[in-house]
């Protein structure tokens, strides 16, 4: 990726002023933006009625500025209200005249198509003191920017004194509240000149498989938990680094059954993950009162039970001592219906069947989508790992043994065969993706079972362990 070159300043000194005709006087100074650095530009406005709703980040790797709804739904923004920008010159000086340079290129990428118009205003800044709003419908997708330019003509102008110039309002899908995707990234805003194109921005955000982690902190927010029933929850970040989570009136105001959790999963720039292809597995590391039973599924398309995966549930064990790593790992007919490119959000139900659950006290390390997250992070209170994912397992999960552990190439599992149901365990193994590694046998009938990892990379595995009556086990495995 190349980076903008940063002596834009005097390549501005040294572009040509005009690519319209004037259209009557002198040729104003043009403006150039190219949201270079970490500051967002002193002359958008965050304090008018769309400024103050809207979260504008410098993204320093693009050299692009990031826009979006803060709080979409308890503050959404107004249907006709602009972003406010205050053109500057190249000296720092804010803009006045307009003369011959009412023409403006802007280089954008959005999340969803939008329709972005925009206007200039003079004198006093009413109606009858602006051009007309003139717009244009950009195409959803990060893969491709698009570089377009509108122009103001004679007949355009209205009331508009170009002479008086004052500034420049830029809606987002005017008409109607927030705008489509909520993400729209602006590589350039330029008026009255040809923009640079050595200075575009080449990054791209391309549409591939995309993980999702929260591995909750002191600074974590707990706006990501959703759904219609969320208000019963009592939520907080404790010390140790983990969501607490409990009904605050169990008995007046019931949690339901059946109704989830919501998340909207979400990258490091805090846009919408949509495409899970080929790592459709859900962590989630969790300690609780009583034993809680905890069903996973994803949505795709339209978010009916046709576009779905199977709900699979997994157990959190009674003991707020350790913690129980669960893994959900959805393949074959698990994905049903649902569309891995095409993620709309994942839901998480505490014990679905009944109101409220178990014990009422469940601590959450960490939701993670498609990979592992980094065990260094987990909470720093230092309590172990159970790594139960099923009842029952605890039976004959308390004389397993897998040694050595950390190893450099191979471990050996010894069971008490006798007391597992059928006397036999299937096992799968997945690395930190949620990736299936293959093993040499799937079925184990013998106390003492050799495990290879000759041909894997270094790095933490999972070894899940079944028997016949669909009881499940989970133990890590580190390879140095």
């Amino acid at each position: 990726m190349s980076t903008k070159k940063h002596l834009s300043a005097l390549f501005i000194l040294l572009l040509p002023a005009i690519i319209v005709p004037p259209l009557s006087g002198q040729v104003a100074p043009s403006y150039f933006e190219y949201f270079v650095g970490d500051t967002v530009p002193g002359n958008i406005s965050q304090t008018n009625a769309a400024g103050s709703r809207l979260t504008f980040l410098q993204d320093t790797e693009c050299e692009s500025l990031n826009i979006s709804v803060t709080d979409p739904t308890g503050d959404p923004l107004p249907p006709f209200n602009a972003i406010q920008f205050n053109p500057f010159d190249v000296n720092g000086v804010e803009i006045t005249d307009l003369t011959g340079n009412l023409n403006l290129t802007m280089r954008v990428r959005s999340v969803e198509g939008i329709n972005i118009s925009v206007l200039f205003r003079s004198g006093g800044g009413t109606i009858a003191e602006r051009t007309l709003r003139k717009d244009i419908d950009v195409p959803g997708g990060l893969t491709e920017w698009t570089e377009f330019m509108l122009t103001w003509e004679a007949g355009d102008l209205d009331g508009f004194v170009p002479a008086d110039f004052v500034d420049m309002w830029v809606y987002l899908d005017r008409g109607v509240e927030n705008f489509a995707g909520n993400f729209l990234d602006i590589d350039h805003i330029v008026v009255g000149a040809t923009p640079d194109a050595a200075l575009n921005s080449d990054c791209s955000q391309e549409e591939v498989p995309a993980n999702f982690i929260e591995q909750f902190t002191a600074t974590s927010s707990t706006n990501i938990l959703g759904g219609a029933e969320i208000r019963k929850l009592t939520l907080g970040v404790t010390d140790c680094e983990e969501l607490s989570v409990s009904v605050t009136d169990t008995m007046g105001a019931p949690y339901q059954a059946f109704r989830p959790i919501v998340i909207d999963p979400v990258n490091a720039n805090g846009v919408s993950i949509t495409n899970i292809e080929g790592i459709v597995t859900v962590f989630l590391r969790a300690r609780a009162a009583e034993v809680v039973p905890i069903s996973v599924l994803l949505r795709s398309g339209d978010g009916s039970v046709n576009f779905r995966t199977a709900t699979q549930t997994q157990y959190v064990q009674g003991d707020l001592n350790g913690w129980s790593n669960l893994i959900y790992v959805f393949t074959g007919d698990a994905l049903a219906g649902f569309d891995p490119t095409n993620l709309i959000d994942l839901w998480i139900y505490l014990d679905r069947d009944n109101n409220n659950f178990p014990g009422n006290e469940l601590y959450i390390d960490y939701i993670a989508l498609g990979e592992l997250p980094d065990t260094m992070a987990n909470s720093p209170c230092g309590l172990p790992d159970i790594f139960t994912t099923g009842i029952r397992a605890a039976v004959w999960g308390k004389e397993l043994l897998l040694y050595p552990n950390p190893t450099t190439n191979e471990v050996w599992l010894e069971l008490p065969i006798n007391s597992i149901p059928g006397g036999l365990v299937r096992t799968r193994m997945f690395n930190s993706l949620g990736q299936e590694v293959q093993l040499q046998s799937a079925e184990i009938r013998s106390k003492r079972t050799r495990i290879s990892l000759h041909d894997q990379p270094s790095g933490t595995y999972y070894l899940l362990l079944t028997d016949r009556d669909g009881t499940q086990l989970s133990r890590s495995i580190i390879k140095h």
